[in-house]
């Protein structure tokens, strides 16, 4: 088919804009010449939009049987201005470059027209026909409206979805997200020729309910304490380890040159007293250093487990050490 009409191109590029219109010189012409795809270009040039621009750029590389160029200049120029001719184009160069599921995806964008003339539109499905036998056409269902459907990690539009979507044989990954609900995803082995249908179920997230003043996680004041516990329990069982050892070396020295003692059995109960004296404190210091790993596992857990804290109410902690029957006394309030 030839075009009819009055198109204001130049004279190569009016001459290659026929031989667009007739599907790069085969059957197809998607007669979008009578819906006025390509009779109706206005005049390029001064003043011309930026799609019109990238559309004779297009025009331009088909003159030079640049089809890969030309198909970014007229996807450029649908995306500037979505015309059915720079969509007609856009297929053919598509088709051209083999750029299959593209095109199939365009041509039923095209066949949704009302004003295609029946030969016209008999051709575009029997090509849209062709393409479909080597791709899967998916129908993709989401149960939620306004969600984000993916193919391949690729945005193919919101739920729901008003055409099928062409993808290429093959393991396929599709995908559907939006705020508030928990993904989904699904992978579909796609077999060529097939019509898969895809059911994506979102789930809403589930959140617990706000405590007035509190925060998520361990109360800080608790861990810091904890903590400081631990670490006051440790120095006094380090503390109290090293008096004792000190006693115990400071008796047998006594004993030894008769220091603050006078006569053998005198400096014998001396040294028995500190030996005591030292063992007490030795046990003292164990228990000391038991309390400081109950104490900083105790702290660790909670760290971990905790789950609310209440930051209006804080807690106090407090540690005091002091004597007691038989050596030392450890208190703690939390």
């Amino acid at each position: 088919m030839r075009i009819t009409g009055k198109v204001s191109l130049g004279g190569k590029v009016k001459a290659r804009a026929r031989q667009l219109g007739s599907w790069a010189g085969r059957s197809l012409t998607l007669g979008l010449l009578a819906a006025g795809v390509l009779v109706s270009a206005p005049v390029l040039g001064q003043g011309a939009t930026t799609a019109e621009q990238h559309f004779k750029a297009g025009l331009e590389q088909v003159e030079g049987d640049k089809w890969a160029a030309a198909r970014e200049e007229f996807g450029a120029a649908y995306a500037a201005d979505p015309q059915p001719r720079y969509l007609a184009a856009l297929i053919q160069a598509e088709i051209a470059t083999g750029q299959d599921r593209d095109a199939a995806q365009h041509l039923t964008t095209i066949l949704r027209r009302t004003d295609l003339d029946p030969k016209t539109r008999a051709e575009a499905e029997k090509k849209l026909a062709e393409l479909a036998a080597k791709l899967g056409k998916t129908r993709i269902q989401v149960n939620i409206e306004g969600a984000e459907i993916r193919v391949d990690g690729v945005v193919v539009g919101l739920s729901p979805l008003q055409e099928d979507i062409f993808v290429d044989p093959g393991q396929r990954t599709f995908e559907a997200k939006k705020e508030g609900y928990a993904p989904a995803r699904i992978v579909e082995d796609v077999k060529a020729g097939s019509e898969p249908k895809v059911g994506l179920e979102l789930r809403k997230v589930e959140t617990g309910p706000t405590v007035p003043g509190g925060s998520a996680g361990p109360n800080k004041t608790m861990v810091y304490a904890g903590i400081g516990v631990t670490g006051g329990l440790v120095l006094v069982g380090v503390g109290l380890g090293v008096v004792a050892n000190n006693l115990l070396y400071s008796a047998a020295s006594d004993k030894e040159y008769g220091i603050g003692c006078s006569g053998r059995v005198d400096c014998e109960n001396q040294y028995n007293d500190l030996h005591d004296t030292r063992i007490t404190l030795n046990y003292v210091a164990l228990g000391a250093f038991i309390g400081a790993g109950v104490a900083g596992v105790g702290t660790l857990i909670y760290a971990l487990t905790a789950k609310k804290s209440d930051d209006v109410a804080k807690p106090h902690a407090s540690v005091m050490v002091g004597p007691g029957g038989g050596g030392l006394m450890l208190t703690g309030k939390f």
